[in-house]
């Protein structure tokens, strides 16, 4: 069974129908801006690991050498750089462990790492009351096995650091290419939804108008008929406006049809009575001639 649209639904499909690849071009767009914000997210979060990573190996190097240095020179602006020092790296250790909150794999690895460094700070404040003394033959070789125990410990933290630092450098490498192909599949999204849009705008616009255009020239041609007498094209199908005023258009061409026919026989009434009336006087004239 062909169902005949109203042109207020017909219209109302025509405007809908793109409308609502707009929403849903619209919604993919969204989509891939979250991820394109996630991994641009992500990227920023892998560098900001690896940065805190390495300034943690770095702090601790400086550290030991600043401790060493006071050892040998008993200067005491060694000492205080070696306290900042000492103060950053508890800084850093926050820092990633912050980072790191929410990726349970690394964390783990971040644990290991601070009971590391809880031996180092344990051998870092040792030495550092031990640098305090005055130096000697005997104190020089104990501060030697107090700088290779702090190497050692060092040597260790960053052991632990390495698998860390190569994931979140991983990530960090991996993220341009996925911003990539973000970027490709958000042009992709943009023209061929446009596109998409245009074309079904016209094909919808196209589709419907035709009907109509094709229904109203029947109307227009039966009116033509109307005015020359001609019989009529047959009724239009359909419940839509157009057809409803074809139907009504039949309805007072045949009104007009029976009222053309009652004229017709009335007139034919009138001539019959005249010329009944007509033989009538003739008759008359003669019988009294």
């Amino acid at each position: 069974m062909k169902v005949q649209l109203k042109i207020r639904q017909r219209g109302l499909i025509i405007v809908a129908v793109p409308l609502l690849l707009v929403f849903i071009l619209l919604a993919s767009l969204a989509s891939l801006l979250h991820q394109a914000e996630a991994d641009i997210s992500q990227e920023a979060h892998a560098k900001e690991i690896v940065m805190h990573a390495n300034k943690l190996q770095w702090y601790m190097f400086s550290a030991n050498t600043n401790l060493l240095a006071y050892f040998m020179q008993k200067n005491p602006s060694h000492l205080a750089r070696y306290r900042r020092r000492r103060a950053s790296l508890d800084k850093e250790i926050s820092n990633l462990n912050a980072l790191l909150a929410r990726q349970p794999q690394m964390l783990a690895h971040m644990t290991k790492t601070a009971t590391d460094m809880d031996h180092l700070f344990s051998v870092f404040n040792r030495f550092e009351k031990f640098a305090a003394e005055p130096v000697a033959f005997a104190a020089m070789l104990r501060g030697k096995a107090f700088f290779r125990e702090m190497e050692k410990s060092i040597d260790k933290v960053g052991e632990d650091l390495k698998p860390l630092i190569a994931s979140a450098e991983q990530a960090a490498e991996a993220s341009p290419a996925a911003q990539a192909r973000n970027r490709q599949q958000i042009q992709a999204v943009i023209f061929g939804g446009m596109l998409l849009t245009v074309v079904l705008a016209f094909y919808l616009t196209s589709l419907f108008g035709k009907g109509i255009i094709n229904r109203l020239q029947v109307l227009t041609d039966n009116t033509e008929r109307l005015a020359k007498q001609l019989p009529l094209s047959a009724p239009m199908e359909g419940s839509d406006e157009i057809a409803s005023l074809d139907r009504v258009f039949h309805q007072m061409a045949d009104e007009l049809a029976k009222a053309a026919a009652k004229e017709r026989e009335a007139t034919e009434r009138v001539r019959l009575i005249i010329a009944s009336a007509c033989r009538w006087a003739c008759s008359l004239s003669i019988t009294v001639g």
